[in-house]
């Protein structure tokens, strides 16, 4: 019986030196970690490592210490063996999706949230799976397991309204950069380029919502409209505005908004039948109550196209989601963890993929004029602003601007200097529409050397000085 006692001894001596020693590594490492040296700490964690190597605490450190020195690689690696380890970690799954994603390894996070949602079955695996789907934009297959699995998305009604012989649609996104229109996160919108006049040098008058659409409307810079801020100013009833305009031709206007900065206190709703911008959103927790999202507002534009009986229309859609704080809607969220911007932009581009679809099979896409600009962009952190309206770089400045024409197939790139005050002039210029004279010129038909601007008065708040900014171009 001695005998027997001292062999078990023996076998688990070893074992409990070898566990104390790990754990001195660790403890080690740790106050390294805690002294913000981690060269010094790895070192520790891959000694522990060689000792023991299925311990998930040392995995877990060591895909933290490679994440902190950037050696995403090797990071991965040790990930993926916690994973091993233990299939149902959500928390190395979510490390490992944001590591892969931000090294552009899509398709490979799409095979392993696949293999997590078979080994797990769990609902936050279903939700990173269908979030893979849609990042590479596999919609369909995502729809499917979002119905197979009874997760509700809204569908938009179809458009059925035969009457129409000619429309026009401006839609304007709220804080939406320029590299946010790419073939890759808003497929739709690159589509609807293809098939459009493209500006690529196309600039805000200001980083501020209600200026820039003041000038939108007008063709006027901020100091003739004499709107310059957000909520303190309001569009002079004198100015005349495209709905004015277009209401001479036989025009009808209705326009529809998704934030309170564009209520019609400001004055934008001038020459509109219908101006809806008295809603209250459905999700209360995830957006200020001054907004509503852009399946909501796209929704209520469908039901009045459906239901108006004019056969001239002009379609104001304003959608607000690109604009802080970014909160994009289940799957997108999930789609893009690693920026929550992108995924409101994806999930515009979705919706508004959604009515362009049912625009085409109604046959009135042949019919639209249809314009889609920014009012602005946004900084994300570039030149140490985090949002917008306090600087004037490109950012916040340079913005996307397509105009669509009725049965036109093959899209065309300018690369010219151009401005939201060019809009107006530019577009009635098709319709052979005679307005007064604007701060903007028709951007077919420029023969002279030019200069726009831009400006932004919200630093006067902080005791900075107003900012003033010109570009130049030559012809």
């Amino acid at each position: 019986m001695e005998k027997i006692k001292i062999l078990i001894f023996i076998f688990i001596f070893p074992s409990l030196l070898f566990s104390l020693n790990d754990l001195e590594l660790e403890k080690k490492g740790i106050k390294c970690l805690l002294e913000k040296d981690f060269e010094g700490a790895l070192k520790f964690y891959e000694e522990a490592y060689k000792l023991n190597p299925q311990k998930p605490s040392i995995l877990r450190n060591l895909a933290n210490l490679y994440i902190l020195l950037k050696k995403d690689e090797k990071a991965e690696v040790f990930l993926k063996k916690l994973i091993e380890l233990e299939p149902e970690n959500s928390y190395a799954y979510k490390i490992l999706r944001l590591l892969l994603l931000k090294n552009g390894k899509e398709f490979e996070w799409l095979q392993i949230s696949a293999n997590w949602y078979i080994k797990t079955k769990n609902e936050e695996s279903l939700k990173a799976l269908i979030g893979a789907r849609v990042r590479i934009n596999h919609f369909s297959q995502a729809l499917k397991l979002m119905e197979k699995n009874k997760i509700n998305f809204p569908k938009l009604e179809e458009i059925k309204n035969e009457r129409i012989k000619n429309i026009i649609f401006l839609i304007t996104l709220d804080t939406f950069r320029y590299d946010l229109l790419n073939e890759k996160t808003t497929p739709n919108l690159w589509n609807l380029k293809k098939e459009s006049y493209f500006f690529s040098r196309f600039y805000a008058v200001a980083p501020i919502t209600l200026p820039a659409h003041c000038s939108i409307f007008t063709g006027l810079y901020p100091r003739h409209t004499g709107v310059k801020d957000n909520s303190i100013y309001k569009l002079n009833e004198k100015a005349e505005t495209i709905p004015e305009i277009l209401k001479n031709y036989g025009y009808t206007s209705y326009g529809f908004v998704s934030s309170y900065l564009l209520n019609r206190r400001f004055g934008l709703n001038q020459g509109f039948k219908f101006y809806q911008d008295n809603f209250v959103p459905i999700d209360k927790k995830s957006r200020f109550p001054s907004t509503r999202r852009a399946f909501d507002t796209v929704s209520e534009a469908t039901e009045f196209l459906n239901k108006i009986e004019d056969e001239k229309a002009f379609f104001f859609i304003h959608l607000y989601d690109t604009h802080s704080p970014y909160e994009p809607p289940f799957p997108f969220d999930e789609a893009y963890p690693d920026s929550l911007y992108k995924g409101e932009g994806a999930y515009i581009d979705f919706v508004l993929g959604q009515f362009l679809k049912h625009l085409k099979k109604a046959g009135i896409y042949d019919k639209s004029m249809i314009i889609l600009l920014s009012d602005h962009g946004e900084s994300l952190g570039e030149y140490g602003e985090p949002t917008h309206g306090f600087l004037l770089y490109d950012p916040t400045l340079h913005i996307p601007f397509l105009l669509h024409l009725p049965k036109q197939k093959n899209g065309k790139e300018f690369d010219f200097l151009s401005s939201q005050v060019d809009l107006l002039p530019t577009i009635f210029s098709f319709l052979k529409i005679k307005n007064k004279k604007t701060d903007g010129d028709n951007l077919f038909n420029l023969k002279k050397e030019r200069y726009i601007f831009s400006e932004t008065e919200i630093p006067l708040s902080f005791n900075w000085s107003s900012l003033f900014k010109i570009y130049k171009d030559n012809f």
